[in-house]
């Protein structure tokens, strides 16, 4: 496959068993970085062996703190944001490559590409997860803006825009989210360790009738709206857990909204 001007950018922890598959799906990257999260496994050698430069972070920070960080560490401009838990179809890859002879590097801020959640290796078809969503996937580092705060994203910088790649059928990420309940709830109660900086610094304020009223609002948002009884059981109990992380983060804000008062 054609190397592009594109250096990936993949935080690891422990999870080198998923680094074959997702490098693979990527080598049209002519650079690869894995930020190693103090792994005590075998990611380092994984990553090494299939051709990735390694970083080694002892700080347990957060994805988005660490795109900050280490934007600047690649070789290229246009940077692929990416998981070890993420495979890109042979198809958006393809698209990719074609997007780049076009000269899409010289005219958009980023690029938001089709994405699927998997939760247990089961794709989901409900829930606020489930069915086609968007993320951001490429960046170029000079025309974007990475906001460092926990599922805040970043923002293109002046009256740059992004490019949305329409979807195919076939032209998507696969994320293997999530493989197992306790993996969803630790990972979690990590980002809820920063969600009231974060949403107070995107504006939002909260009171205590919006906290009460939160858990039913967004359970009925993510089993009834989003289709989340499409999964059953694990649509159910994933609106829960939504209703449950949200709830929280909600008092975790009022917290910080409050200490900021004093």
């Amino acid at each position: 496959m054609k190397k592009l001007p594109i250096s990936a950018i993949i935080a690891s922890r422990n999870e080198g068993h998923l680094l074959e598959e997702c490098l693979n799906s990527i080598q049209f990257c002519s650079e690869i970085i894995i930020i190693d999260l103090n792994s005590t496994d075998h990611t380092q050698e994984i990553a090494q062996s299939l051709g990735a430069r390694v970083i080694r972070e002892t700080n347990p920070a957060l994805v988005e703190e660490l795109h900050v960080k280490y934007c600047t560490a690649a070789s290229n401009d246009w940077l692929l944001t990416y998981d070890p838990d993420e495979v890109v179809s042979e198809a958006l890859a393809a698209e990719i490559c074609e997007l780049f002879e076009s000269e899409i590097a010289d005219s958009k801020s980023h690029v938001m590409a089709p994405i699927r959640y998997y939760f247990k290796n089961r794709m989901l078809k409900g829930t606020s997860w489930g069915g086609l969503k968007y993320r951001t996937f490429l960046v170029n580092r000079n025309r974007y803006t990475f906001s460092g705060k926990v599922h805040l994203g970043g923002a293109a910088l002046g009256d740059w825009i992004a490019l949305y790649i329409p979807y195919r059928g076939n032209n998507h990420i696969h994320h293997y989210w999530m493989q197992s309940w306790n993996q969803l709830l630790e990972k979690h109660c990590r980002y809820l360790e920063k969600e009231g900086e974060a949403r107070f610094s995107a504006g939002e304020r909260t009171t205590f009738l919006k906290i009460v009223k939160t858990p039913f609002t967004t359970f009925f948002k993510s089993f009834v709206k989003a289709r989340g009884v499409k999964d059953g059981v694990t649509g159910f109990l994933l609106s829960l857990f939504r209703a449950w992380y949200f709830t929280t983060a909600q008092i975790r804000l009022l917290k910080y909204q409050n200490n900021r008062r004093k």
